[in-house]
């Protein structure tokens, strides 16, 4: 990965709608180039994919949350399994520490959160502790990685 593809993955985190005729203006070449350059990233699954990021407060989802389980130990892939299958969970990660497993849900309020939590998630075979814990204030948005390189880029869109 060189600058100009650092650069480039900045300008998108920053505003993945923009064209390909502003990338170019601000990367100092062709369209032709950004829009291969963009391709090579997906890829090499630089970019994962083009999303929107979405309120869930907007979307009337009035109760996140961040789930951690301890698993026992000979149960982890068939636990992880049956947790990919749940549509509900919007971000699964497997980790070391204190829980073997986090998940963020959202849900429209605490007694579906509670109700999301007993019906769905203490039946799977393998859970030895569920440890939820609740967002108050999302201060700020997980919505970009650090991409590497000192480059600094802005994007002016007239």
């Amino acid at each position: 990965m060189d600058e100009l593809d650092v650069k480039l993955l900045k300008l998108l985190q920053a505003n993945g709608r923009v064209t390909l005729s502003a990338l170019a203006k601000e990367l100092s070449t062709s369209e032709g180039t950004v829009r291969n350059r963009i391709l090579k990233l997906e890829r090499e699954k630089a970019i994962l994919q083009f999303t929107a990021l979405v309120d869930p407060k907007k979307l009337g989802y009035n109760a996140a949350a961040y789930v951690g389980l301890t698993l026992e130990p000979l149960k982890f892939l068939s636990v992880l399994e049956e947790l990919s299958k749940i549509e509900d969970i919007h971000s699964l990660s497997t980790c070391t520490g204190e829980h073997t497993i986090l998940f963020e849900v959202w849900k429209k309020d605490a007694e579906e959160m509670s109700k999301f939590i007993a019906e769905r998630i203490t039946p799977i075979s393998g859970i030895s502790k569920i440890s939820t814990n609740i967002v108050v204030e999302q201060v700020r948005p997980g919505k970009r990685a650090a991409v590497p390189g000192g480059v600094q880029t802005t994007l002016a869109l007239v």
